[in-house]
Parts: C-alpha cells; structure tokens; sequence
C-alpha cells in the first residue's frame, strides 16, 4: 500500500478513540482518500543529474521514481541509481522496491523498472541493481528482451549492439531462485552478471543470492549490508544515511504520518517467542537431476 499509493485523511479533525488497557478504536468519521502514485518516467529522472538516457530507450517506461516510490525528497547531490528487476511471481519487484527505498534513505535517487524498459541500452555513466530469477532456465517475460540484447552484444558482429560498451557502467546483480531446481538454480542472474563484466560493466560486489527453499528476505539483508559501503567507495562518498530532513520529518495537514519500525521482521515473525528445535531426519521429495 506505501509503495504504490499515496494516503491522506479525508478528516484532519477526525481523532482516534482508544479504551482501557490501550486498544484503538476507530472513530466513526475517519476516512482515507487513496490514490494511485504516478508512475514517471526514469529518463526524466535520471538525465536531471547529468546521466544521459538513451535515445532508443522507451519514452514512457512503467517504472517508478524515486519521489513517487516513498513520497521523500532527495537532495540535489542525490546519487541516480537504476533498479531493474525481471521475474513473474513479484518476489524480484519487491526486492527491487525494498532495495530503492533503502537507497532513497541514503541520499541516491532511484528508479525502478523491469529490464526489458533498458533492453536498447544502458544510460552511460549509470549505477545499476539488477534482480533477476529464472523459468525453466529462461528469463522472465519482463527481462526477456534485455537478456536477448546482451547475448547478442556479446556474439558475432556485436560491433554496433545496444549493450556494448558499458566501461561507465557500475552493476550488480541478486538472484532469486530456488535450490530444488538443480539444473537452472541461479541461471539467469550468473549470466546477466558476467555478460555485463564481458561488455565492460564494473562490478561493485559479489552476485548476491536468494533460495526460496530458505530465507529470502534474510538473504537480500545480508547482501546489502557490505553492498552500499562498497558503492560508496566506488562513488567516492558518505555510506552513512543521512538525518531525515524537516520537509520529510514533518507532518503535513491532513497526511498521514508513517514510522518504519527498524526490527519489524523480527516483530512480525515473533522471533522473541522461538525456541530451538532438533531436525531428526530429513527426506527430499524432488527427484535429483543426472
């Protein structure tokens, strides 16, 4: 919901009622208007600090910027950084999302967009996050096309391909997939990171993966952690992220305010009421691959 719309009270007067031991309850005039956020175009977003778009490139992608995506404001000095994700269930778009928001926090300027919106090019000079999975061993609809220009860029007469030369390029690639699936595990983000590295593109970190089979959530956490000091070096600049500013601190008439709680995984899957279990045994029910 925070992600794709913005919220505002329909009543700023309307006021919450709570009873005794602290339970909310909803007064009866409190009302929401919600609205789809616009979803703008990455080049108009990424050319306003000076990295230039491709011509070819699509003039109204279905991504979404970085002011559309959490409603905050970057500074001027904000940092673009595309991220492009290509799968068909909604993991790698919400990883993706997850991974603009983070940026946004730290002074960059996200957009996000399926590959395929950048399958004639690469802005030159750009920072890119690619989350990629794999179908059968294929690509996802949504990266099919750019997977297709690099793979043509790297072959014969790639003289003239859309994908070549990308030496101003810094990248890298996360993969989401699933063990079980011996023989395509990971296919897709291994080629995408060393087809990239092929055509000149500057890797920042080590391809990160995720297993379905196990914690997917984790998995991204723990590749970010390393991931935005690195860039930072790579950009020459502060890895911290920066104090909210009071335009994004203070609440505006008739908004809504939103505090991120910084553990809400661990809140959310109770992790303070686990206790430690012993695995005696443990069967595969997949057939293993020759």
């Amino acid at each position: 919901m925070l992600h794709r719309f913005d919220i505002s009270n329909a009543d700023p007067g309307a006021r919450m009622r709570t009873r005794d031991g602290g339970a909310i309850v909803t007064s009866d005039r409190f009302f929401v208007h919600v609205r789809a956020r616009a979803r703008a175009p990455v080049h108009g977003s990424v050319a306003a600090h000076g990295v230039r778009a491709d011509a070819n490139a699509p003039t109204t992608p279905t991504g979404v910027s970085a002011t559309t995506l959490m409603g905050a404001q970057c500074s001027s000095a904000a940092v673009p950084l595309l991220v492009l994700h290509g799968g068909a269930s909604g993991t790698c778009e919400s990883f993706a999302m997850r991974i603009a928001a983070e940026a946004t926090a730290r002074n960059y300027s996200p957009s996000v967009h399926p590959m395929n919106d950048f399958a004639h090019g690469l802005p030159s000079g750009s920072v890119v996050v690619f989350v990629a999975s794999t179908y059968e061993g294929l690509p996802a609809d949504s990266a099919s096309a750019f997977m297709a220009s690099l793979e043509a860029s790297t072959g014969p007469g790639c003289a003239s391909s859309p994908m070549n030369p990308l030496e101003e390029v810094l990248f890298a690639v996360f993969g989401c997939g699933n063990h079980l699936w011996r023989g395509t595990y990971q296919r897709v983000p291994s080629a995408i990171d060393a087809l990239l590295q092929k055509l000149g593109g500057k890797r920042i970190c080590e391809r990160g993966e995720a297993d379905a089979a196990g914690d997917l959530w984790g998995a991204l956490d723990e590749w970010l952690a390393p991931f935005w000091g690195l860039l930072a070096t790579r950009l020459n600049r502060s890895s911290t992220a920066p104090p909210l500013s009071p335009s994004m601190d203070a609440a505006q008439p008739g908004m809504l305010r939103v505090e991120v709680a910084a553990d809400v995984r661990a809140i959310a899957l109770r992790h303070g009421e686990m206790g430690e279990v012993v695995v005696v045994s443990n069967k595969e029910l997949v057939v293993p691959t020759e």
